[in-house]
Order: C-alpha cells, then structure tokens, then sequence
C-alpha cells in the first residue's frame, strides 16, 4: 500500500549542521507494506548540564541516520534526488509472483501508470498516488511486449497490450480482458494511437493501420526493408523509416505517403522531430534532418564513425552518440549550414529523455547511468548509477514526471524540482524503452 512522508526538511541552524540544500518531498510507498519513517526530531536546545555541543551532534546523527536509512529504502533517496535536483512524489513496492521481476514502465496520458513483469504480467498504478489497481497476465513469458497504450472503444475506457503477434484489450476499470485481436501483420515496433488505430511498423518493411475498435486491420504503407523503429506523430503526419533507408510522413487519416525522403544508408534507429524537421541517423555515418513541409534535406551532419541508431531531440538541440560513445549535439535548425552545426562533443552515456529546468537528463540502460548535464555546453553536473533500476520513463508536457522502475518491484514518480518538459516529438523512443 502505497504511503507518503510528510516533507523533510533538513535545515542548518545555529546550532545544527545544514544536511540538504533543498527540501525533500516523499510520496513513497516502501517494500514493507505500512511501513513509516517519520521527519527527525526537531532539534531542542541542551538542557543545563549537558556537555557544550552534545544535544546538536545528536540531532545531526539522527538526521544523518534518517537519510541514510530512506537511501536506502527508495530507488531514490534524499542524497540522490539533491545531488539530481528531483523531488520525490510516491514510492510503491509491486507485488510479484515468485521467480519474475519488473522490466518495463509505461506512462501513457492519463491517470495511470503501467508496469510490465516478467511474467508478462500488467499492473496499472493510480498516477497520483502509486495505488495498485490490477494485474492481469497478457501473455507466455516468451512473448515480447511492445507497448501500452490507452484508448477508446465503444465508449469503454480500454487499455490496448501491443505483443508481436496481438493486440490485446483490458478494460481499464477492472484489468478484465475484452478480446484478443490477433494481428495479421505482425509488429516489430510498438505502435502510435491516432483515434480509433493504432500505427506500428513491421519487419516487412510495412506501416499498418490497426482499427482496434472493431478489431481487425485497416490499410499500410510499404517502405521496403524492415521497420526497427516506432513511428512518431508528428505535428503534420506519421514520421516512419526502414532499413532502405526511406523516410515517410505519411497521412493518418489515409495511410497515404505525404512524402518520400531517401537517405544514404539504412535507418534503424528512433526518429526524432522538433516540429518542423524529422531526424534519424543513417548506415552512411550521417545524421539527417529533413524539411517537415518539403520532405527534402535541410541539413545532413557526418559523424566520426558510425553514429549510434537513436536520435532525440530537446527543444532546439539534436543527440546522438557517435562510435565511440561521445554524445554529439547539433543545433535543430542546422545553425544556417547545410553540413550541420555542433554545439558540443561530451563522454555522455544514454540518451536524453527529458529537458528541466536544472539541465538535460540521460538515461543510460547498460550502465544503470542517469545524468544531469548542462544542455549548452554538455558539462555533467550529476551522474548516479542506480543499480537494480531496469527502466526510466519521462512523461508529460507542462507536469513532466520522471519514473523508475527497478527489478524487484519497486516505482518511483518524481519531478524536476525546476520543472521541464519531455522530449520533442510525441514518441520519441528512449534508451529505456526496451525495443
């Protein structure tokens, strides 16, 4: 069960050593159910007698003890969330058969949050407060779950479990399964909601069209080769690429190809838009951005080696990794150079997911690496290793909240305490997306 502490506040006084720069905000519920930690005792002044000092040395090892003890507990405690600028709002511990544990978080819009075990169990969390609500079980364990997402059918809240074979409805109220549309274009991709569909690629090389309110499938649109990569919605249509190397808008509402852009090699990594471009990197060592409106290159940028597959894009900045590792970021609107502008080369790990107000944050799964580094000029201003944290998840425009999933059932929802905003573009893929 889910339980908030109230806020701490570790602040100097005259007498007591200052033990955090900003207050913390827990919301979290713990590994043992109804368990509490209560704030410290405020600090009192020493009785007559008392040896000069000793009552304050006291309260400050008992303010250090209260924070050792909540770092340990959450997957984020107060030493962490400082030295990361984040607040805590809620901790919840998921109850897990024997032998599973978590792998992914999902956090469509709305108010709740999903959770994927290897069980292939789903868990839906009340976003406000970490409740569990439900599990249901949408699969063998060896099938592969793609995404989550919200929607509407017939006037019942659903929730749509994309696998690489089907797309399965749970009502959203109770976790009770409604149907099983068994997909006869299967997805390599999770996929995209446009009202009634839901968009996916195929390793065919397809985009296809799912009407999962009435369960069966629309129409597609081939671009050759395969798709890795989920399609993103863009302000002017759906951006998909395949490994030919062709970059597509094409239109929701018609499948239709809006244009056609071919790039050197093959794309397989994440596309990223900022509204008025797309980009993707390429088998050719190029990074790409290509005109919204015109479906033409507005810049290309060639990398020292081949770049890593996924773009992301925050605000006015483009990232993506080159063969060594390095982060590379390029100014969106190419700096008035067809060849590209770099902003800055840093050892950054993972891949951006969210833009505060403290800096940009990266997320990187190999290492279990989440960074906090300046966005103008890639200096790292943090960097933890959160071990046993499996899954990362930025959400939300104007109330980014960042989740943090880890293996042995624990989540965690915090916020920026300088709030931002998600990537740009609707489905940009991150390095914690699993795909």
């Amino acid at each position: 069960m889910p339980q908030r502490m109230n806020h701490l506040h570790f602040r100097a006084t005259a007498a007591a050593v200052a033990v955090s720069a900003a207050p913390l905000a827990f919301g979290l519920p713990v590994a043992r159910e109804s368990a509490r930690l209560d704030p410290p005792t405020a600090v009192t002044a020493p009785t007559q007698g008392d040896p000069v000092g000793t009552t304050e040395q006291a309260d400050a090892r008992s303010i250090e003890s209260t924070r050792a003890e909540l770092d340990r507990q959450f997957i984020i405690g107060p030493t962490k969330l400082d030295a990361l600028r984040l607040r805590s709002r809620w901790q919840t511990s998921v109850p897990l058969p024997s032998g599973t544990s978590l792998r992914r978080v999902f956090a469509p819009a709305g108010d709740s949050v999903f959770v994927q075990d290897s069980g292939n169990g789903i868990t839906r969390l009340k976003a406000d407060s970490g409740s569990r609500i439900w599990r249901d079980v949408v699969g063998a364990p060896k099938d592969t779950i793609l995404g989550v997402e919200r929607g509407d059918s017939g006037g019942t809240d659903v929730v749509l479990v994309t696998n690489d074979v089907d797309v399965i409805t749970l009502e959203c109220a109770n976790g009770i399964r409604i149907g099983t549309q068994h997909l006869t274009r299967y997805p390599s991709t999770g996929s995209v909601r446009v009202g009634s569909f839901l968009i996916y690629g195929t390793r065919g090389g397809l985009v296809a069209w799912q009407q999962y309110a009435l369960g069966h499938g629309w129409k597609s649109n081939s671009l050759g080769g395969s798709i890795r990569a989920q399609p993103i919605l863009t302000p002017a249509g759906i951006a998909a690429a395949s490994t030919d190397g062709i970059v597509a808008l094409l239109d929701p509402a018609t499948t239709s190809s809006l244009w056609r852009f071919k790039a050197g090699g093959a794309v397989e990594g994440s596309l990223a838009s900022d509204g008025a471009r797309v980009f993707c990197t390429a088998r050719d060592n190029y990074v790409y951005a290509i005109d919204i409106g015109r479906g033409r290159a507005a810049w290309k940028f060639r990398c020292d080696g081949k770049p890593g597959s996924d773009a992301a894009c925050l605000s006015d900045t483009v990232y993506v990794h080159e063969s060594d590792g390095t982060m590379l970021a390029l100014a969106a609107d190419g700096g008035g150079k067809l060849d590209g502008t770099v902003r800055w080369r840093a050892p950054i790990r993972g891949t951006p997911i969210a833009l505060t107000g403290s800096g940009a944050v990266a997320w990187d799964r190999a290492t279990s690496t989440y960074t906090l580094f300046d966005p103008a000029s890639g200096a790292v201003r943090a960097s933890v290793t959160l071990d046993g944290v499996v899954d990362v998840r930025a959400s939300g425009t104007t109330d980014l909240t960042i989740h943090f999933a880890a293996a042995d059932g624990r989540v965690q929802q915090t916020q920026p305490l300088d709030m931002g905003h998600s990537p740009t573009g609707a489905a940009v893929r991150t390095a914690s997306s699993g795909q």
